[in-house]
């Protein structure tokens, strides 16, 4: 039943992006220009560096990772959060934030499907990872301005916030109908799981 609701979630019904969302998570929100819309030609002086070198959108071989989905609604945003938390390595942050994109606004990068990159141990989420494949100095530019509409509230996109304790639980639940794969588990949140199992 879960396999079948999650195929329901995120698989994805359009092959030309326009409906559906792209969704990718963010560390450092508090990084990003505070307030109003930058301008495309501001984008270069708004941006900090490690924005881009080391933090939300670090790229390898030039692809960038994104999930898709056909909602935004509290099951998909939660599964999707449990998702994310279930490889990691440290402890968790008190929510997990993620930066949604209309496919529509995307529309001239290339995005290909990629389960194999996909960084989770929810073996049925896999299909929903897609890389931006092929980024350039110049596209980049034009991603950053696109993520910066995002993150303001006039702008073409949104912020969801999924507090670690909901995606945990749902991580829970998900494990206990047996849709993990042990082996992708992150050290840190298996603890975590084998902890409350064995309350």
């Amino acid at each position: 039943m879960l396999r079948k609701i999650l195929r329901n979630l995120f698989k994805r019904k359009s092959a030309n992006r326009i409906s559906g969302y792209y969704v990718r998570s963010m560390d450092s929100l508090e990084k990003w220009p505070d307030g109003g819309v930058v301008k495309y030609e501001g984008v270069v002086d708004n941006i900090q560096a490690d924005i881009v070198t080391g933090g939300d959108i670090k790229t390898s071989d030039n692809d960038l990772s994104w999930w898709f989905v056909n909602d935004l609604n509290p099951d998909t945003m939660n599964l999707l959060a449990a998702s994310v938390i279930s490889a990691y390595n440290k402890k968790a942050a008190e929510k997990i934030n993620f930066i949604v994109i209309p496919c529509s606004e995307l529309k001239d990068f290339s995005l290909e499907e990629s389960p194999e990159h996909a960084y989770t141990a929810i073996p049925a989420l896999r299909s929903a990872h897609y890389d931006m494949r092929g980024l350039t100095y110049k596209k980049v530019g034009l991603l950053l301005h696109i993520m910066c509409l995002a993150t303001s509230k006039g702008g073409g996109g949104f912020i969801r916030r999924i507090p670690y304790d909901i995606a945990f639980s749902t991580l829970c639940s998900v494990r206990e109908k047996g849709e993990i794969d042990e082996d992708k588990l992150g050290d840190w949140i298996r603890k975590q799981l084998n902890k409350t199992a064995s309350k």
